[in-house]
């Protein structure tokens, strides 16, 4: 055996184990979110009054439920036009952009991709443009969009922490200091893993060096007014994140809950950061779980507060729903992908 084939076998060796290992990786991330899954659900389904239920939602106000819909409605319109704001340089229309984005709604809820719906989003869009610009122009979307909800912690603190809850500034530096000591040893210990995983793979550090080579005389970081694609990008998620606040508001005059505009501030920057920790099946039980748990410091009964968050529930599905028979309507007349270039 030649050293060039054995590096070859070694090689492909690797690569097959690397893929064996993500394989079981996967498995095991989702056989545990199923397990968290109803291990929350069960420990909701205690802490309600089943008599309390039914009356709940007889007495449920549906304009208000219709008025919550119309501005959730706003806030994806609003992310779809954020999205077009960054891809502003490319042809790519309002119409198929709606499309991409609803499908990348479907895949998050309802189909186990193993992507999410960001992987959607790129795989789709890079049909019509290069599948460098896609990649990035979905994470940047979704980076500015994180980003933004640290705007609405200032309003949050001067509406008021939840009843109970006071701000110890020495612990709230010893939080940060030790939230930011944690990150930064995640971060070594990723650029030590990914250090590694290149030292053992030449084919792929070759790869890389390459790309990089590449990417230093690529119009996507030279020809692009950066600067103005992340503040424009950030003011429209801005205006997102307040439309789904006032969803969110609503929601609790559509079941009689009386609350101060603090409680749905709260109650959506802590659902939305807690899905960036996937130790549920779709947030599901953990979102309902936070719900009761944050409107107990308001006084609000564990049955009314899970009406909420069931109807909120509700609305991701609908919208998530809607946006897979839209994008399946625009496959079906052909508005996917009209042209392809190389990536």
């Amino acid at each position: 055996m030649t050293l060039s084939s054995f590096w070859l076998k070694k090689n492909r060796f690797e690569k097959r184990s690397l893929g064996v290992i993500a394989k079981h990786w996967r498995l095991w991330l989702r056989s545990a979110q199923v397990v968290v899954t109803g291990g929350l659900i069960g420990w909701l389904l205690k802490q309600i009054n089943w008599a309390q239920i039914m009356p709940l939602f007889a007495r449920l106000d549906w304009g208000w439920v219709v008025l919550s819909i119309v501005f959730v409605l706003i806030s994806h319109l609003i992310n779809v036009a954020r999205w077009r704001y960054i891809l502003h340089q490319h042809v790519v229309g309002y119409g198929e952009l709606l499309m991409i984005y609803g499908a990348g709604l479907f895949s998050n809820n309802f189909l186990p991709t193993g992507v999410g719906g960001d992987g959607v989003r790129a795989g789709l869009l890079s049909r019509t443009i290069s599948l460098g610009w896609a990649v990035v122009s979905v994470g940047v979307d979704r980076g500015i969009a994180l980003a933004a909800l640290s705007v609405y912690v200032v309003p949050g603190l001067w509406l008021g922490l939840p009843p109970g809850r006071t701000l110890d500034q020495g612990r709230l530096f010893e939080g940060v200091a030790s939230r930011s000591a944690a990150l930064t040893a995640l971060c070594l210990a990723a650029a030590s893993l990914i250090s590694l995983v290149l030292w053992r793979l030449p084919k792929l550090r070759g790869y890389v060096a390459r790309r990089l080579v590449r990417l230093r005389g690529d119009s996507l970081w030279t020809d692009i007014n950066w600067g103005w694609i992340l503040s424009g990008g950030f003011l429209f998620s801005i205006a997102s994140h307040a439309s789904l606040i006032v969803a969110y508001w609503l929601v609790f005059r559509s079941v009689h809950v009386i609350v101060p505009p603090g409680a749905a501030l709260w109650l959506y920057l802590v659902g939305s950061i807690s899905l960036l920790l996937p130790i549920s099946v779709n947030g599901l039980g953990l979102q309902e779980g936070i719900a009761v748990a944050l409107l107990a410091n308001y006084q609000v009964p564990a049955t009314d507060a899970l009406g909420v968050a069931l109807i909120i529930r509700g609305l991701i599905v609908l919208f998530s729903l809607l946006g897979g028979l839209l994008s399946l309507g625009m496959a079906h007349h052909g508005r996917i992908g009209r042209s392809t270039v190389g990536s």
